[in-house]
């Protein structure tokens, strides 16, 4: 699998306990192994992200925001790249296409894993609330990634699992180039407070969604409470317009035939 050989890599280097029963023995080898992953996993991921910052920011922020894909898409890629270098390899003419096609494959898996790398100080820079910069994150997931590291088993599933991730946002922005889907851009969502990536809008209130800002049975009801105003604005002027009108005995102040 290509994203975990640079961890077999790295685990090759660093000497292991040979002996758990010598516990000064083991401290050394266990220090010694922590120190050696997390000066390659943080060199060469600051090489992938001086190369290819975009990359590395899209992929942590698909891997953050469709986790369950992105490890189905990398597990499946795996399956697929295993079962066919497998093929390949039965005849002489396939050994000749499989052998540079791992190195290319390992070369691509440096990035991919330094994609996981990144997803990973980001996770844990939500929790402790640092900076999601791709250094920052770089740095954090490095520790956190070497610390993976000497812990037995369930440390290896870890970090195989953020390798998958990893693999599997390269494999979904393939296949979005291939059909013109949007599998990475609508998976960059991320969590709260990652840099560059977008937000779910609240909901806005019932009767708030016209353009300025009133509903229509809003405006419905004002228009009648308009009306209804106008209407005894009207009564009232036709009311004082024939009081004047009205002399003191309740006849017309102009008419003077009685006094004749």
């Amino acid at each position: 699998m290509p994203s975990t050989l640079l961890s077999t890599a790295i685990d090759g280097i660093g000497p292991g306990p040979t002996n758990p029963t010598e516990p000064l023995g083991f401290a050394i080898s266990t220090g010694l192994s922590f120190v050696i992953e997390l000066a390659v996993v943080g060199i060469l991921g600051a090489i992938v992200i001086a190369v290819a910052p975009d990359f590395t920011d899209e992929g942590a922020g698909y891997v953050r925001g469709e986790p369950v894909m992105a490890f189905v898409y990398g597990f499946g890629a795996y399956i697929a790249v295993a079962v066919t270098a497998l093929l390949l390899a039965i005849t002489i003419v396939g050994l000749l296409v499989v052998i540079p096609g791992l190195l290319a494959l390992a070369v691509v898996g440096v990035a991919t894993t330094t994609v996981g790398v990144v997803a990973l100080g980001r996770w844990i820079g939500d929790v402790a609330d640092v900076s999601d910069g791709l250094g920052t994150a770089l740095v954090v997931g490095a520790l956190a990634w070497a610390l993976l590291g000497v812990v037995p088993v369930l440390g290896g599933l870890a970090t195989g699992a953020l390798n998958a991730m990893g693999f599997g946002y390269l494999v979904a922005r393939v296949l979005d180039g291939r059909d013109d889907g949007d599998r990475v851009a609508s998976g960059v969502g991320g969590s709260p407070g990652a840099g560059g990536e977008s937000r779910p809008r609240a909901a806005e209130p019932y009767g708030r969604n016209e353009p300025d800002g009133r509903d229509e049975s809003d405006d419905r009801f004002q228009n009648i409470a308009a009306a209804e105003r106008d209407a005894e604005d009207a009564n009232a002027d036709v009311t004082e317009s024939d009081d004047a009108d009205a002399g003191p005995t309740g006849g017309d102040a102009n008419d003077d035939s009685g006094w004749r």
